[in-house]
Formats: structure tokens, sequence, C-alpha cells
């Protein structure tokens, strides 16, 4: 079986080399996965039958000897090509475009961006109690960003809710973000939303949220580690005012495809309110149009709710004006 798997392999191999593709790649690809280059090593794998497999790192572009000025050539002349070796054959492919020029590759291939992200939904649309499916909704959120300056952006944003199977659409909001960068990890912000609520009694009240805070990075691994602070300000005509704070972290992949994950917790002037588990995936369809799915699993105070509530929904971006 060996053998033929080996045999099978090397005839794959031998096809891609005849075809001859005038755009060079980024990694070897075998079977579909990608195999990112790596600076100074050799992914290798042995058998009764000898090497399997023998990727050596490459550092120059196809049909061009490594130049000699750089430091990297010292690896390059000692393996300046990829094989792969298999009982009875041995085939040497040409050199790939710069595979090490950036040492190990962070960005996410698309099947680890997407299959990780759909399983883990999957898992939890399974791990769903039944008992609080009356506590399931959903929301629409629209945002429309407007970059004013190199460091200063103001984003119109709106959001839909509804709860199915109680009371249908029950909350619209509407209003406006100002974020302003004041370093390369550090942004201040600035907000207020009107937001128009189904009360208990089937009557629409509308209220006012002023809030501020600021976000910064935390580092860089596999994608961008973020964190928020935000303080809000709640005013109901006829119910009186009311404050939140609220601190988040999370992580987004640097990819096309990105899955995200974070975390949100919720105090207030009686302590701990809710905390927010939320995960989700967004897709760069254009410069101009994004979106993305996502989930967040809520448990509550007993005052604030009588259960946990599961959300689902979508976000759809769209910048306005010049795109910097």
């Amino acid at each position: 079986m060996l053998a033929a798997f080996g045999s099978y392999a090397a005839r794959k191999l031998v096809e891609k080399a005849r075809t001859g593709r005038s755009r060079p790649t980024r990694a070897l690809r075998l079977f579909g996965f990608s195999i990112p280059g790596y600076r100074g090593r050799t992914l290798s794998r042995s058998s009764r039958g000898g090497t399997i497999l023998s990727i050596a790192p490459v550092f120059s572009r196809r049909g061009k000897r490594p130049s000699t000025s750089s430091s990297r050539n010292r690896l390059g002349r000692l393996a300046n090509r990829a094989r792969l070796r298999v009982p009875g054959a041995t085939i040497a492919l040409r050199p790939c475009r710069d595979l090490c020029q950036d040492g190990y590759n962070t960005e996410l291939a698309f099947r680890f961006a997407v299959l990780p992200s759909v399983f883990f939904s999957f898992l939890l649309m399974l791990a769903m109690p039944r008992a609080s499916m009356a506590q399931v909704e959903t929301q629409n959120v629209f945002n429309f960003p407007w970059q004013v300056g190199e460091s200063t952006e103001i984003t119109f944003t709106g959001r839909l809710r509804t709860a199915p199977g109680r009371k249908g659409f029950y909350q619209t909001r509407a209003g406006a973000v100002l974020e302003q960068n004041v370093s390369s990890r550090i942004g201040l912000i600035a907000g207020y939303y009107f937001a128009d609520r189904e009360n208990d009694v089937s009557d629409w009240e509308g209220s006012h949220r002023y809030f501020a805070g600021f976000s910064h990075k935390l580092f860089s691994w596999k994608g961008s580690w973020e964190a928020r602070h935000l303080s809000e300000y709640f005013d109901v005509p006829g119910a009186g005012n009311d404050y939140r704070v609220r601190h988040r972290g999370g992580w987004k992949a640097p990819t096309r495809v990105a899955p995200f994950a974070n975390v949100e917790v919720f105090w207030d002037r009686e302590g701990w309110r809710n905390t927010r588990w939320q995960g989700g995936v967004a897709w760069r369809i254009s410069p101009r149009v994004s979106v993305d799915a996502h989930y967040f699993y809520e448990p509550r105070r007993s005052d604030v709710g009588a259960a946990p509530r599961h959300m689902w929904g979508t976000t759809l971006r769209i910048p306005i004006g010049e795109i910097r």
C-alpha cells in the first residue's frame, strides 16, 4: 500500500512539473495541503524504504540562481530544490518563489480558517440546551465606516434584533461611533446610540446611550489579539438613568476568510451583569464589502434575564467615501 501511495504521489508531482505553472507559488502543494518553507530547516520522514518526504527551503525565483550577496544563500547552496523520494522513484522539482522570505508563515490557509469555525458552530448547535430555546434571538448589524483622516474614522451603524417564537422584531438601534488612533497600538472610542425597544406590555420606548473608552493591541500571533474597554451611560425617559462598563478581549485571524473569537464581561452598580462568549467567521468579499456570521452565548444575572441567551447574528460592513 505504501509503495502504491508513493507511486501515485510521484505521478501527481510529475504531472505538475510538466504543466509548468507560469505563476510561482509560495509553498509546495501536496495532495491539496500547503507546506510552507522553514528558515534553516528541512522536513523529513523516514521509513524502511527510505525517506518518504524531504522538503528543503528554496531561496530563489523560478529559473534564477540564488544571489551570492544574500545571507540566505548559505542554505541555498546546500539545498535549492524540493525533493520527493519514494521507493523506486526520485522526483526533483524546480524551486518555487522565495519560500522563506518571511521566515515562518503566520497566515492561515483557507481550510484552517473555515473548517474549525464551521465545526465549532456545529458543536454549539448540538450543545444548545433545549430548555432555553425560548431565549434564542437574532441580530443583524449594518456598519458604514467613513475614513475622515489618516487616523480618524466615523462608523454609522444600525442594528435589528428579533426574538423568534416570542416577540418577533423587538428592537432597533442607530448611531455613530468615532475612533481615533493615538498610536499604532492604542485607539480612543466615543459614540452615541438611539434605541427603540418593545417592552413587556407591547409598548415601544426609546432610550439614549452615550459611551466612551479605548482599545489596545495586545500582541500578534496567528492574527491580532486586542482588548476594548467601554463605559456606557443610559438615559431612558421616564425610567431613570443607568450605567455599565464592559471589557472585551479577543482574537481575529489575518486571512480573507477570518475566524474570530472574543469574550466580553459587563458590570453595573450591582456588580457582575452578564458575559458574552462569541465566535464567528468574517469574509472580506471585496475592498468595499465584508460580512460576518457570529454567535454568542450570554449567561446573565437573574434580574437581567431569566435564562442564558443564545444570539445568532450577521454583520454587513460597507465603507463609504475614499478607502485609505
